[in-house]
């Protein structure tokens, strides 16, 4: 299946960990949209969204967020919320070929 994204976006952004949607989120708030946020996985988050937290284990991703821990797929969750209020088109299990 070969499918594009197309040109009406003003930002692509390749890979929605972390970093890619703090970026989207970002441009947002600088008023810079819409934005395509591109990854090859089937679903946000990048490594963080592999951890789940686990009654009496050990913490293997964690951040802190106003004086709380939030573990991996809480955090992508945090994420998500807060890409949920922007004008950012997320495409999963796609390819960016040059």
């Amino acid at each position: 299946m070969n499918s594009s994204v197309g040109n009406k976006f003003k930002v692509v952004i390749i890979r929605a960990g972390p970093a890619g949607i703090g970026v989207a989120i970002g441009l947002a708030k600088q008023g810079i949209q819409p934005v395509a946020l591109i990854d090859r996985a089937d679903r946000i988050g990048g490594l963080p969204a592999k951890y789940v937290a686990k009654k009496k284990g050990i913490p293997t991703f964690m951040v802190w967020t106003r004086a709380r821990v939030l573990f991996g797929q809480q955090y992508v969750e945090l994420l998500q919320q807060k890409l949920d209020r922007t004008d950012t088109r997320v495409h999963l299990n796609a390819q960016v070929i040059s």
